[in-house]
């Protein structure tokens, strides 16, 4: 087993995607555009962002196998869950329960649904609580390389929304014959985003080699459920993984981070060519394995 496939050794990542012509993570707050950093232009984009691609993708590619449920989906109610497994559990419905029986209702769920056994959740409401469960795999913020330049679009729609439009055009009356709105985007962004992966919670959830395995191969894949016109085009360029040689590992995980530099070579960069991205091995200890996750499939490990 290489390193990286290991769940007893810490984990520490970063990922590198980007997006051409789109919107990586509309702000609802600002009209949907980008968000970005207020003081710096540098773009964002949310840790929930990235788990719901990762839940999507898992969703379609596990549908109706065991232990793979996304309790975090559209259209469910979260309390549905904890209520099925207090059932399943024989438990009665208790706002107050002991933590030992709140454990067994939170094992069951990390057993059935693999967004809990991944991510953790706060599974404390209701009238079955199972406490809060924190999960193995966590995320940062990305941040794109550069400051972003946003580009607001007027786009026209050749159709009318309102029948009494339509009326008026037909008899002459005048009326509206486009509705008009916009579009914000950015030409090309280039993000980095932090990731850790936690032996000691891995554990407590069950999170085994195979959920591992599975986690590298959606970071790496789950861009292609992720199409619209909005989005552009979006995709991971790779993930960088770093092993350390036990659950504790013996550096923080900044210094790993900080190895993986990421320059553009051309001004403004609008290609992922456009940069030049290097591992600095002078800041790596000894016993970490670098281990490179490309977009085909390739895994190159750098001892």
């Amino acid at each position: 087993m290489t390193r990286h496939l290991d769940p007893t050794l810490r984990h520490d990542f970063v990922m590198l995607y980007d997006v051409t012509g789109g919107n990586p993570n509309g702000d609802p707050d600002n009209g949907n555009a980008p968000r970005v950093d207020i003081e710096t232009s540098q773009g964002w984009v949310t840790d929930a962002a990235i788990k719901r691609k990762a839940r999507n993708f898992v969703a379609e590619l596990k549908q109706g196998e065991d232990g793979y449920g996304i309790h975090v989906s559209e259209g469910v109610a979260l309390n549905a869950a904890l209520r099925e497994a207090s059932v399943e559990l024989k438990m009665k419905p208790s706002k107050k329960r002991s933590k030992a029986d709140q454990d067994k209702v939170g094992s069951l769920l990390c057993e059935k649904w693999w967004d809990i056994r991944t991510f953790g959740g706060v599974l404390s409401t209701g009238d079955n609580p199972a406490g809060q469960i924190r999960g193995p795999i966590q995320l940062g913020l990305s941040k794109s390389v550069d400051p972003l330049f946003i580009s607001d679009l007027t786009i026209t729609r050749v159709a009318v929304t309102d029948e009494k439009e339509l009326e008026k055009m037909e008899s002459g009356e005048g009326g509206k014959n486009r509705e008009m709105g916009s579009k914000s985007l950015v030409p090309y962004a280039l993000f980095r985003t932090p990731g850790f992966f936690v032996p000691s919670l891995a554990r407590r959830t069950g999170f085994n080699g195979e959920d591992l395995a599975l986690w590298w191969d959606t970071l790496q894949r789950m861009w292609s459920l992720d199409r619209s016109a909005s989005r552009g085009v979006t995709g991971c360029r790779g993930i960088h993984v770093f092993s350390h040689s036990d659950a504790f590992g013996s550096v923080h995980a900044d210094k790993l981070f900080s190895a993986v530099e990421t320059k553009a070579v051309v001004e403004p960069p609008r290609t992922y060519g456009d940069y030049e991205v290097t591992v600095d091995r002078t800041k790596l200890p000894a016993d970490v394995t670098h281990t490179f996750l490309g977009v085909d499939g390739d895994v190159k490990i750098l001892e």
